[in-house]
């Protein structure tokens, strides 16, 4: 709650702006993704598909797979 969400609203707020992809992500898989990945890295990874950490972490495709 103290994390997650408010990242959660500060995304949603900027997917009709300059972050258009965050509409095919659920909350779910957005949260996860921050997790994964940090608020900066998530948003790197949704405008780059680049990540943070791919020489020794699961790919944030593979990493988002496993979250129901």
């Amino acid at each position: 709650k103290n994390n997650l969400l408010p990242e959660l609203r500060k995304i949603r707020q900027r997917e009709n702006s300059d972050l258009p992809e965050c509409k095919l992500l659920s909350d779910g898989k957005l949260m996860a993704l921050f997790h994964f990945q940090g608020p900066r890295g998530a948003v790197n990874w949704i405008k780059s598909s680049k990540m943070i950490g791919a020489d020794i972490n699961l790919s944030v495709p593979d990493y988002l797979k496993r979250i129901t």
